[in-house]
């Protein structure tokens, strides 16, 4: 499995995916930024200006938004890129074994997703220094821990996003089911039950920890394990089945 996660490090390495992933995952924390540099007088007057606003406002936008989006957008374009260079029917031919393969590539996708995620809580430490905020090692060590829960949640997709790919063998589909789960957040933001949206789960989470809401934490973590298991078993079993035309 070493020399597989080795192979995905190099079909990586030369797409565009790591340099757009990387920037798209940091946007969040760049404009909130900007956002409270600019308008800081006002964030001030409002006793507003802390790591807590900050934190807040980047938790609005990134756990709802483009953390799934992103997540998503790497586990697509990691399957889409087999299409697109024609290398989809070697996966399926590989010495190792099926399982093995797609096996692989979910695993190095959750482990590059879980790296944007940590890029980002140095991103936010930093701009909190940067803006001069009170910022201790306990804050900073609790709010990478809750960032992190958040990205794991996510990972949850990335079986399912690969599923989708793989029926549907293009980008745009299964892009069109991330966006439209994604934005559903926002209707599902009161709803009680909104764990029932693998999209949601992340910010139910987050939403949670940051008590912001009552909910108990088990219903969004079951949900998570039991959408991850069925997603990864649905994976395994089609790309372990398909034929050759796949």
């Amino acid at each position: 499995m070493i020399r597989l996660l080795k192979c995905e490090f190099g079909k990586f390495k030369r797409t565009y995916i790591n340099s757009l992933s990387f920037l798209g995952m940091m946007f969040p924390v760049f404009l909130t930024f900007i956002v409270f540099l600019i308008k800081k007088d006002d964030f001030v007057k409002a006793g507003s200006f802390n790591w807590d606003s900050f934190n807040s406002q980047l938790t609005i936008f990134f756990v709802f938004l483009l953390g799934p989006i992103i997540t998503s957008f790497i586990a697509v374009f990691s399957v889409y890129y087999e299409y697109q260079q024609l290398t989809i029917k070697n996966m399926l031919m590989a010495p190792y074994g099926r399982i093995q393969v797609i096996l692989t590539k979910i695993i190095y996708v959750s482990l590059f997703v879980l790296l944007q995620y940590l890029f980002v809580a140095a991103a936010n430490i930093l701009s909190a220094f940067l803006l001069g905020f009170d910022v201790t090692f306990e804050k900073a060590e609790e709010f990478t821990r809750q960032l992190l829960l958040a990205g794991v949640s996510t990972v949850m997709l990335v079986p399912l996003m690969i599923f989708i790919t793989l029926i549907f063998k293009g980008f745009i589909a299964p892009m069109v089911v991330t966006v439209a789960g994604t934005l559903s957040n926002v209707l599902m933001l009161n709803w009680e039950k909104s764990y029932l949206s693998p999209f949601a789960i992340p910010a139910d989470i987050s939403f949670i920890i940051t008590k912001k809401t009552e909910m108990n934490v088990m219903y969004p973590i079951v949900s998570a394990c039991i959408y991850f298991t069925v997603f990864m078993a649905v994976v395994l079993i089609y790309f372990k089945k398909a034929d050759q035309s796949i």
